[in-house]
């Protein structure tokens, strides 16, 4: 049976080495059929820097003895074509894509803006990636496998941790109903009976949810915009899943995060809590609403001495 197109989504947001390091390794996929469109959402210049990439002027660099060099060293064949288009201009049918946003859309904005442009496309499944990671070679053949085998709207798969490729990082997460907080999870027997939702990071959708549910929610714009698409697929009755043999390598962000950010997190499990655990008795979103609160007054407090 011939393999139905899968169209790759790569969300850039300013680490264009990340970002070439993660083409080089999807451009070593196995699976016959597939399209990759990068989203630059920086805001700024990085888009020349992926095409000149792609042209051969320069390669990804990974130290010698890191474990997963192999995933993008040798380098791929340049040059590799991508056409480049901004953002509201009609793309015309190509495998490589490159498209500009003016602004920042947030992960979700992204994400729908790559789904858009492919909507009048024979491609029925999607497959969001953040650009901080790098695929295996079977990953996308062994991730399509699982989710025809099972009857998956929306699949993800295992992510480990890049600077450590033997520990798992997550394989889906879990949600407490008491406090809105998630939670990974880490262990194969976990799945898929604690499994709540798909980890964004590594998100695979197919036409068929999209067209049932609609896109993804753009009011979050950082965080919890995954764990609301599983929700809602899960309540459509679309049945979701992690294919636990499909490894992809997550760097991730391990630093603190800035305050601004933590202020967007408590928002967002505020706004997930009421549209999907419990509307109206908000008491173990307490917590949250400190916390928020909190972050928004730091905001002001440093931006006056500013």
């Amino acid at each position: 049976m011939r393999e139905k197109p899968v169209a790759i989504i790569v969300i850039h947001y300013n680490s264009w080495a990340d970002t070439v390091e993660a083409l080089e390794s999807i451009f070593r996929l196995q699976y016959p059929d597939f399209w990759v469109l990068v989203i630059d959402n920086s805001g700024k210049n990085d888009g020349e820097k992926i095409l000149s990439w792609s042209r051969g002027d320069f390669s990804p660099w990974i130290t010698p003895t890191h474990p997963l060099r192999r995933l993008i060293f040798p380098p791929i064949k340049k040059p590799c074509h991508f056409e480049l288009y901004h953002a509201g201009e009609r793309i015309s049918l190509s495998r490589r894509i490159l498209i500009k946003s003016a602004r920042n859309l947030g992960f979700a904005g992204a994400a729908n803006l790559g789904l858009r442009s492919l909507w009048d496309t024979p491609i029925r499944y999607f497959w969001i990636l953040n650009n901080d990671l790098l695929v295996t070679p079977d990953c996308l053949s062994k991730l399509v496998d699982f989710v025809e085998k099972e009857k998956l709207g929306l699949a993800g798969t295992a992510l480990y941790e890049f600077e450590d490729p033997t520990k798992v990082q997550s394989l889906g997460g879990r949600i407490n109903r008491i406090f809105g907080s998630s939670k990974d999870l880490k262990r194969p027997e976990e799945l898929p009976e604690k499994l709540d939702y798909i980890v964004g990071a590594s998100l695979f959708i197919t036409r068929e949810t999209l067209e049932k549910i609609g896109f993804l929610a753009e009011d979050y714009f950082l965080y919890y915009e995954d764990t609301d698409y599983s929700f809602r697929a899960r309540a459509a009755g679309i049945k979701i899943g992690v294919c636990k043999e499909a490894a992809v390598y997550h760097k991730g962000n391990k630093s603190r995060k800035p305050i601004k950010v933590k202020s967007i997190v408590h928002r967002n499990r505020i706004l997930f809590y009421r549209r999907h655990i419990n509307r109206y008795q908000n008491l173990g979103l307490l917590p949250s609403f400190l916390a928020y609160y909190g972050t928004r007054f730091l905001e002001k407090i440093l931006s006056l001495g500013r």
